[in-house]
């Protein structure tokens, strides 16, 4: 039995809008149009105590 070669498949990567985090300064990746839904769902989840 021969073992098939591994293949590599091709990845693509998408440059996405960044912001920051007025609280702790992280980058935020969004996309356009969804800036306050992803902003809003980040201070949920790392900033609890905030809102």
């Amino acid at each position: 039995m021969s073992k098939s070669p591994s293949r590599r498949f091709p990845v693509t990567v998408t440059q996405l809008p960044v912001t920051r985090c007025q609280i702790c300064h992280r980058t935020v990746a969004y996309r356009p149009g969804s800036l306050s839904e992803v902003l809003t769902d980040h201070y949920r989840r790392a900033h609890p105590a905030c809102g």
